[in-house]
């Protein structure tokens, strides 16, 4: 029985590293560039310091051609699988899909998105239709794999136990900030919550619906903790500990 069980986790090994050889073999790639640190300024003209506000390290731009079709591919690195989520959870909106294949990814009318450990990547393609998206979808495998992405940085990334419960899809809803200019994107409440404050984490959850919203404030200084606790009501307030204040509104 031990043998036959080898057998067939060997026979599985093989075939799936077979189709990573064949979508490897469909794959032209038209034009490749890399780009790290402040080089970012090169590569887009407006959002660099967001990116950069996450730590980003580096990219890894593709133009790819794919069963006949084009896509264009980025791989940001980031410091963490926490800093990758923070930078998808930006950019994610009006998901048509979201959190399938067993992970956190977003897929919009030409665009799929998803983070992959320390990395975020994104696959746009010209037309919504069904076949594009499916190449999007296995060129995202691909790209996702141990071949592509060393096995270390492949972990998912850690939501906060105060989410756990929350019911899914989160992407597109559960975003995480480290800094002013991703939290200016999303609530300009917070930004003044946190004025003067340094050194911090927000996970934010936005339902839709009036008292099912949830923040999450983490906080490296015990004293700041206490300074914007005096800016909150009370009655906001779901649970807190030494360095972090979870509340709703």
């Amino acid at each position: 029985m031990a043998k036959k069980i080898i057998l067939i986790m060997a026979l599985c090994c093989v075939s799936y590293y077979a189709a990573i050889a064949q979508t490897e073999d469909e794959i032209t790639v038209i034009r490749e560039r890399n780009f790290k640190g402040a080089a970012l300024y090169g590569f887009m003209n407006g959002g660099s310091d967001l990116y950069l506000e996450y730590g980003f390290r580096d990219l890894r731009a593709l133009e790819v051609k794919y069963k006949g079709q084009d896509y264009s591919i980025e791989i940001y690195s980031m410091p963490t699988a926490e800093d990758a989520y923070g930078i998808y959870s930006q950019h994610t909106f009006r998901c048509i899909t979201a959190d399938t294949l067993s992970s956190y990814n977003c897929l919009s009318k030409f665009q799929l998105q998803a983070p992959v450990g320390e990395k975020y990547i994104s696959i746009v393609f010209s037309s919504p239709s069904g076949d594009l998206q499916e190449g999007a979808r296995e060129l995202l495998k691909h790209y996702s794999t141990p071949v592509n992405i060393t096995a270390d940085s492949i972990k998912t990334v850690a939501i906060p136990v105060q989410f756990k419960e929350m019911v899914r899809p989160l992407s597109g809803k559960l975003k995480f900030m480290r800094g002013p200019l991703a939290i200016s994107n999303v609530d300009s409440d917070i930004e003044n919550l946190l004025k003067n404050i340094s050194n911090y984490k927000v996970w934010y959850l936005k339902s839709g619906n009036q008292g099912e919203n949830r923040v999450l404030l983490l906080f490296s200084d015990i004293n700041d903790k206490v300074v914007v606790k005096a800016r909150l009501s009370a009655n906001t307030i779901v649970s807190e500990g030494k360095d972090y204040i979870f509340f709703g509104f």
